[in-house]
């Protein structure tokens, strides 16, 4: 961690700038290894922008792993996707729209899992106006597109929830969703930072052997912080109810999440040294 200062600061004094809300729990942990498991939600070219990421140890994975597939098996699903179930689409196409009683109990499980088994989870948001004007000063596009920005900030995120906790002899491996676009930048850019490079996972896989079920929480979190912020504000508390609103099955999970503003965007392209545009 040493050698990682100077990128670790800067990440660390713009994150302490942002707009982001936290709740620590404390809790006393195994000496086990963590893994954060990271998904995207949205288009770089669409006016918002996610990444949301789910932290917790390797042990509570693998209880995870189990207890997801028993609920999903329970239920006739192969996995567990935010938009279909939200727009009652692909696998919840029949049998599940209009049928609030089962689309509350399947969500109600699915909560309790995620619940006994995360114990930290972030989402950030970029809105694409925001992300525009700073790149025209900045070189941002260069080594910080969107998805990187985003995923990057949800990697330091989980770096000093385990600072908080006294946790730093315990490694933790980075896991994103296979296929993102901009994935190599950002595995450069974790790389720099931390001497470590994300591992590619798939959500959604007929081989159970590359399968990693946790991004379909990522998924779940990454969709609902989403939805929060389409269409509002950026600095608009109604923001922070409406998520609050949508996340009330997740109960008291530590949770950071904010958005990333132009100024903030540009404070941390500062700290950083990232090229100002000519």
């Amino acid at each position: 961690m040493c050698s990682q200062i100077e990128h670790y600061s800067a990440f660390g004094h713009m994150l302490d700038a942002l707009f982001l809300r936290d709740e620590v729990l404390m809790a006393i942990i195994p000496p086990d290894p963590f893994t954060i498991f990271c998904d995207a939600s949205g288009k770089e070219t669409d006016d918002v922008f996610v990444v949301a990421g789910a932290l917790s140890t390797v042990g509570n994975w693998r209880a995870f792993d189990g207890e997801w597939k028993r609920a999903l098996d329970d239920n006739g699903l192969l996995y567990f996707r935010m938009s279909e179930f939200a727009q009652s689409t692909g696998q919840f196409k029949k049998g599940w729209k209009k049928n609030e009683a089962r689309r509350r109990q399947l969500l109600q499980r699915l909560s309790q899992i995620i619940a006994g088994r995360v114990m930290y989870w972030m989402g950030v948001c970029v809105f694409k106006s925001a992300y525009t004007k700073a790149n025209e000063k900045y070189q941002l596009a260069e080594s910080y597109h969107p998805y990187t920005l985003c995923g990057h900030t949800c990697v330091e995120l989980a770096h000093r929830w385990r600072e908080t906790k006294h946790l730093e002899y315990l490694s933790m491996e980075y896991i994103f969703e296979e296929g993102d676009e901009h994935f190599g930048q950002l595995s450069d850019r974790l790389f720099q930072t931390y001497g470590q490079r994300p591992i590619p996972r798939k959500k959604i896989e007929s081989d159970p052997n590359k399968l990693a079920r946790p991004l379909q929480v990522s998924d779940f979190a990454a969709y609902e912080v989403r939805k929060a912020y389409v269409g509002l504000d950026a600095e608009s508390e109604a923001v922070f109810q409406a998520f609050r609103k949508s996340f009330l099955l997740l109960g008291t999970i530590p949770a950071t999440w904010g958005t990333l503003d132009e100024e903030k965007i540009r404070v941390g392209a500062n700290m950083l040294d990232i090229p100002k545009r000519q």
